[in-house]
């Protein structure tokens, strides 16, 4: 862990970030979802179903409500980052067909980063649940899925691909009705077993309705492959929606 200074002598603070900038291959990224939650219990905060796959295969998409099409007014194309079992990054453009399956080109589709409306028609949106299937004709059960109207998967997670290290920089949480604690946590590589679930810098408590915004004085440093979370932890049974975020440079 840690990140050496220009010199090398050193971990790397925000500060320095700020002072020198990222190295030029550096990509920045905020990982962020919401959950509705009624009980107590440590959860995802992922708004929609999720279940990755681990081995690669060709999947396919389609989406509940026919004005998801190419010329429809739904949404019309749709991007795809997502992993193989080698935890390689990979992105795949899909022209939507409404509420018939499309096969990807990709046969490799092991996890999903995510996916996001790329071009729209007049609702500037999606307009039924789109879904990433299992298999290449739009069964074999859920993969990954986009909210009806939400644009894109709001998973509040982050597939570090191998042979870099992404480096977090903030999270962000907070809820409508109910308060609550979050933290982050990393498990190593997913295509591992019995991994245990290792906590990332503090747990935080918001307030209801309320929230935080941590930003760390110190970056924590994930190498790949792995998988960064955010976790929500409600403290009552009252219905409530979650927000949180948090923030990574990845080089």
């Amino acid at each position: 862990m840690g990140l050496g200074t220009l010199d090398g002598t050193a971990p790397l603070s925000l500060i320095d970030f700020d002072l020198y900038g990222a190295p030029p291959a550096a990509t920045k990224g905020i990982a962020q979802g919401y959950l509705d939650t009624a009980g107590t219990g440590d959860e995802y905060i992922i708004g929609t179903v999720y279940n990755p796959q681990v081995s690669g295969a060709q999947r396919s998409v389609k989406s509940a409500s026919a004005n998801d099409t190419s010329a429809g007014t739904g949404a019309r194309t749709i991007t795809i980052s997502y992993l193989t079992a080698a935890f390689l990054l990979k992105q795949e453009t899909i022209t939507m067909n409404g509420t018939t399956a499309v096969a990807t080109v990709g046969t490799d589709y092991a996890y999903v980063e995510v996916m996001v409306c790329a071009t729209v028609g007049s609702n500037l949106s999606n307009a039924g649940n789109i879904t990433l299937y299992d298999n290449a004709a739009g069964g074999g059960g859920t993969f990954a899925q986009i909210g009806a109207g939400d644009g894109q998967t709001f998973y509040a997670q982050h597939y570090v691909p191998a042979g870099v290290t992404a480096r977090v920089t903030r999270m962000q949480c907070g809820a409508t009705a109910q308060s609550g604690k979050a933290y982050l946590i990393h498990t190593g590589n997913p295509s591992s077993t019995n991994l245990p679930e290792i906590i990332l810098g503090p747990v935080m408590a918001y307030g209801a309705p309320g929230q935080f915004d941590h930003q760390f004085s110190t970056i924590i440093d994930v190498a790949g492959p792995d998988l960064i979370v955010l976790v929500d932890d409600p403290l009552g049974a009252a219905a409530s929606t979650t927000f949180g975020s948090f923030e990574y440079i990845q080089f």
